[in-house]
């Protein structure tokens, strides 16, 4: 915390993780990793006596990377497309709890909110409170470290799968309350109101022999 004057504070605060993938690609011997980092900052701002605001900045982003790149089943179809690619694997075991996945190299998530909270201390019974917020979610899936930044799945030991896709999100919200406490009795009244849009768009190809 940081105080900025008589009436004014900000803080902030901040974070950053890197992991391994709970997944491991049988083929490549590799695991995926993950990166996330993000931080907050808050402006409080005391008008009166009577009102105060708090302003927050908040965005989280996070990285996976080196995912699973193969197609690693042990079924007919997949020695067949193997024995093709002049490749060797084992035959189906279905005690072993491995199964087929396909996915990118690459994927990349952000989350971003804007908040403005405002509160003010009508009377001794009375207060008011109002909360905005905006909120946008992006999720790209093409993306990666392999040459030409492309998660593309097509290229490796099976050619003939890849799944790309984008994800924007965006949220807007704007809620009202009155609350009012005196003696035994206390109520709430207010209002709320969102509005969302989403657009997303989602490729799969896979190869027709």
């Amino acid at each position: 915390n940081l105080p900025l004057g008589d009436n004014n504070a900000v803080r902030f605060s901040g974070y950053s993780t890197q992991e391994e993938g709970e997944i491991k690609n049988i083929v490549t011997d590799e695991r995926g990793e993950l990166e996330t980092w993000g931080g907050r900052l808050r402006l409080l701002s005391k008008i009166t006596d009577d009102v105060e605001t708090i302003l927050t900045l908040a965005r989280h982003e996070a990285k996976a990377r080196n995912m699973v790149r193969e197609k690693v089943d042990y079924g007919v179809r997949t020695l067949a497309v193997a024995a093709a690619d002049n490749v060797t694997l084992l035959e189906r075991d279905v005690f072993d709890r491995k199964t087929e996945a396909a996915g990118g190299d690459g994927r990349s998530t952000t989350n971003t909110l804007t908040s403005l909270d405002i509160s003010w201390d009508i009377n001794d019974a009375w207060s008011f409170n109002s909360l905005t917020g905006y909120q946008e979610f992006d999720r790209d899936n093409d993306e990666g470290d392999f040459p030409g930044e492309v998660n593309n799945t097509t290229s490796g030991l099976f050619n003939m799968f890849a799944y790309l896709g984008y994800t924007d999100d965006k949220t807007t919200t704007q809620e009202f309350r009155f609350t009012y406490e005196g003696g035994s009795l206390s109520t709430v009244i207010g209002a709320f109101y969102e509005h969302f849009e989403k657009w997303s768009r989602t490729d799969i190809l896979t190869r027709i022999t």
